[in-house]
């Protein structure tokens, strides 16, 4: 193309846009808003399309030849963002805001692209600008939330707005959650009754209820609810979820439990009444009524929900468990040996009466039941595990040391066997290789466990190993430090001549364990 040409062709671009511009100048003001408004629709229908972004702002960008609205230049910024432009998509809300400081859906964008930004704080404050500007409801829920994280009573007081005109079942849990960060029970309690009574038939809010009442000491009130769900529902499942909701309560509670024996009492009749049937909670009760030392009614409530058991052998283990766990072994052992004869061939039960007796401090009655046990099954080596710590604490190390073995036949990995057979044979200062592998064995399963620290201390101090038994020793004491680490790291340090410290860490280990006053004869032999 010659110069001639070029010099052509540049004259017609510069007609061609002058007759562009002319033809915008001749536009009437309703014809330039029809304009407007056309590019406008086409960019938001490219916007909702969701992947037409980059074509939506050019027809925006088209729309603002006509009418450089606030709107407009937000539509833009909506699509920068989605684009993951951030600072074209703030720049352009910020013009929107130049042109029309009211508007709220710019505001709001603006709070989104700073939070996108990383900016949590600038976008909170721009977000603050919409609850002047009439907003919806959305938008004060999410201006609560935006509070939600760091500053709970900003959050509660715009939730409390939205209420007020707009009561809403998720809000209010919302809120009764905001109220318990702050310890507010009261603030709790309103909102849940609030939602309870926008829907009374809501399982969710009744339990949360129930359990908010509970740890605020109104068992009465807690009791009186799950009465009314049981009149109100129909559903059977439901109804036990939410009595199982206080009970749950009730037995992770025991200051409560015990501060509110009666009210409790009264919970733990009605039981039996309403759902005769039911056997977790009926097993529940009977386990609250013994954390509140009322056996009778455990009793009773136990007795129902063994003839519910009738025939299969775990609830009946379960409630000889909590006999157990409550320290009424006596009761135990009669409830289980009650029941026992109806399962001759599991040796759980024989092994529960055992423990029950192991509680009682009666170990010949216990040797007795573990010897039955494993006459069932002779593998089981938690039986063997204590039939050795038993004939270990009578002194008969042959025995002892013979179950250990028996153990140790099943599984050479047995951590407890091999730290406390280890043990015996230091104290005895017998097979000290042996107890040296064992105790080793054992730590190394989990050398965060002070007492196979204190083990493997005592093993090295037995074996003369003195410097190395005080590395072990101290890193006991730094985990745990009770008075037998004391007792012993005093006994190495004397072997390794550092007196004085040793005299100290005896003197804490008879601090720590009165008891202990065969030390006072070690710490006065320095004196």
């Amino acid at each position: 193309m010659n110069v001639r040409s070029i010099s052509i062709l540049l004259v017609l671009t510069s007609c061609v846009g002058i007759m562009h511009m002319r033809a915008q100048e001749i536009l009437s003001p309703e014809q330039r808003s029809a304009k407007a408004r056309e590019y406008f629709i086409n960019g938001t229908t490219l916007q909702l399309q969701g992947n037409r972004h980059a074509e939506a702002i050019l027809e925006f960008q088209e729309s603002l030849k006509y009418d450089s609205s606030s709107s407009t230049m937000t539509a833009i910024a909506r699509s920068f963002l989605e684009l993951r432009k951030l600072d074209r998509a703030e720049s352009f809300v910020r013009r929107s805001l130049e042109l029309d400081k009211r508007n709220r859906d710019s505001w709001e964008l603006l709070a989104e692209i700073l939070i996108a930004s990383g900016r949590y704080d600038e976008g909170v404050a721009a977000y603050e600008q919409v609850r002047g500007l009439s907003p919806t409801k959305r938008q004060l829920y999410t201006l609560g939330r935006l509070y939600e994280p760091r500053d709970a009573k900003r959050s509660i007081d715009v939730f409390e707005q939205i209420c007020k005109t707009d009561p809403d079942v998720g809000i209010l849990r919302r809120l009764a959650t905001l109220y318990g960060r702050i310890k507010d029970t009261e603030g709790q309690r309103r909102s849940l009754d609030r939602a309870l009574e926008l829907d009374p038939d809501n399982e969710d809010v009744t339990e949360e209820l129930v359990a908010l009442n509970v740890q605020d000491g109104r068992v009465a009130d807690a009791h009186d609810l799950c009465r009314t769900w049981t009149k109100r529902s129909t559903n059977l499942e439901s109804s036990v979820r939410v009595w199982a909701t206080l009970l749950d309560e009730l037995a992770n509670d025991s200051l409560v439990t015990f501060l509110y024996a009666d009210d409790v009492r009264a919970v733990l009749d009605d039981i039996p009444v309403l759902y005769p049937k039911v056997f977790p909670l009926l097993s529940m009760g009977g386990g609250i009524a013994l954390s509140i030392r009322d056996v009778e009614r455990a009793d009773t409530l136990f007795d129902r929900a063994s003839i519910l058991a009738e025939g299969i052998a775990e609830p009946l283990l379960q409630i000889g468990g909590l006999y157990i766990t409550f320290d009424f072994a006596k009761e135990a052992v009669v409830y289980l040996q009650k029941h026992q004869p109806k399962h001759p061939s599991d040796p759980r039960f024989l092994l529960l009466i055992a423990d029950a007796y192991m509680n009682m401090q009666d170990q010949e009655k216990a040797l007795v039941h573990f010897y039955a046990a494993l006459d069932l099954d002779p593998s089981i080596s938690e039986a063997w595990l204590q039939i050795a710590m038993i004939y270990d604490n009578q002194g008969r190390a042959d025995s002892s040391d013979a179950a250990y073995e028996r153990v140790l036949a099943m599984d050479p990995r047995n951590m407890f066997a091999c730290n406390n057979y280890a043990y015996a044979l230091a104290v005895r200062g017998q097979d000290l290789d042996r107890a040296r592998e064992l105790g080793w064995t054992a730590l190394q399963q989990n050398p965060q466990n002070a007492a196979y620290l204190d083990t493997y201390a005592w093993v090295l101090y037995r074996s003369g190993e003195h410097d190395q038994a005080l590395k072990f020793i101290k890193r006991a004491i730094e985990l745990e430090g009770n008075p037998t680490h004391y007792e012993h790291f005093g006994d190495i340090l004397e072997a390794t001549g550092d007196i004085a410290a040793a005299v100290d860490a005896w003197k804490t280990a008879l601090e720590k364990d009165p008891q202990r006053t065969y030390l006072r004869t070690k710490i006065d032999r320095y004196r």
